[in-house]
């Protein structure tokens, strides 16, 4: 562990239900948020933002700190896009740590909340001590996870050290790979956390073994992640020959080609259980592309997806679109532009699926496998 940052102190198709946390609205950005994240951008590339609900609090956003001599200055590098990579193991991870793509992962965050119904967590995790969140990203899972769970030390890992210096006493920071990289940990775990890493590891089963090892017995890894293909809705072909379907095939042949596979979610619990965990439970949620559900729940987790999309999934992924070979960088940039429209276009009616797979360190004497 290098370095860290201590803490300071028609009809559709059915979705997901429409039941709401117990305090009301899920947590995710007021209206006022999303626009300031956006204000950068188009009109039309925000389309959907008028559609988010003001919330009981705002998401916690972060511009980031390039520039000003700090740890995540001296550890990024500027790409040949004019984007900001992580720099501290080059090649490792293909997509950028910049304002742009900070604003769509804690976008991102907000999205996850309200699938799981405003919680952090699905896995039955009770009162845990030590709980470690693997590609933090912004922080902003830890942070939050932290201030629910006031008696956890919570300790977030990444390429990038681009989070704030931590207020929650409970709070800190690494930079690691925890796949390549020891795990220098005190103590042992009680929650391993990881979400929208299918770009990250060139072996995730790596990672599920130390987690394995690292954790508690009775003790929890859930991931969070969705697989990177769309689907068209049954009896509905609009999605058929449409810029985005193709974006999508090759953003996915780009990223194979780089050695990972965007699919491979629909993996893990297969994974968990051939490590050695028990009682591995998934859930798949079809997340629709754009807010054209009926449902009210799966309507507001489209405007969302579609979102994340126009605030920079799209130009996050160029470079992964180029290694997937064919394109002139002016043909790329073309298909880039009619994916964003093809993304506000309610006529295309497309779902992603998002899995949520967790699984528990069996008990000495206990069958794994299960």
């Amino acid at each position: 562990m290098s370095q860290q940052h201590s803490p300071a102190s028609s009809t559709s198709p059915h979705f997901a239900g429409d039941q709401t946390s117990a305090g009301g609205s899920p947590r995710v950005p007021s209206q006022g948020d999303s626009k300031a994240l956006s204000d950068d951008r188009t009109e039309t590339e925000t389309m959907y933002v008028d559609m988010l609900p003001p919330a009981p609090r705002p998401v916690l956003m972060y511009t980031g700190r390039s520039g000003d001599g700090t740890i995540a200055d001296l550890y990024s590098c500027v790409g040949e896009d004019g984007r900001t990579y992580q720099g501290y193991q080059p090649g490792e991870y293909m997509l950028p740590n910049d304002r742009a793509e900070q604003h769509r992962l804690d976008f991102s965050h907000a999205l996850y909340r309200l699938m799981l119904d405003d919680k952090l967590a699905a896995a039955p995790i009770r009162e845990p001590e030590h709980a470690l969140d693997i590609g933090t990203g912004t922080g902003i899972w830890a942070l939050q996870f932290a201030e629910e769970n006031p008696t956890c030390q919570v300790t977030g890992t990444d390429l990038s050290l681009i989070q704030p210096l931590s207020w929650m006493p409970n709070c800190q920071f690494v930079m690691e790979n925890s796949e390549l990289e020891d795990w220098l940990l005190p103590h042992k775990l009680d929650y391993v956390h990881l979400r929208g890493m299918t770009a990250c590891f060139n072996d995730v089963t790596t990672v599920m073994r130390r987690s394995l090892d690292a954790l508690t017995a009775g003790g929890w890894i859930e991931f969070q992640e969705g697989c990177f293909h769309l689907h068209g809705v049954p009896n509905d072909d609009t999605l058929e020959g449409t810029a985005i379907g193709r974006w999508c095939q090759m953003v996915a042949t780009g990223a194979a080609n780089a050695g990972r596979d965007l699919t491979k979610a629909r993996l893990y619990k297969q994974q968990l259980a051939e490590t050695g965990f028990v009682d591995v439970h998934e859930q798949v949620i079809r997340v629709p592309g754009g807010p054209w559900s009926d449902e009210s729940k799966a309507k507001l987790m489209g405007a969302y997806l579609a979102n994340t999309f126009l605030m920079g999934a799209i130009d996050s992924f160029k470079k992964l679109l180029g290694a997937a070979g064919g394109l002139s960088p002016p043909e790329m940039d073309e298909l880039t532009e009619q994916v964003k429209q093809d993304v506000q276009n309610p006529e295309i009616r497309w779902y992603m699926p998002m899995y949520i797979v967790y699984g528990r360190k069996p008990y000495e004497g206990e069958v794994a496998g299960t």
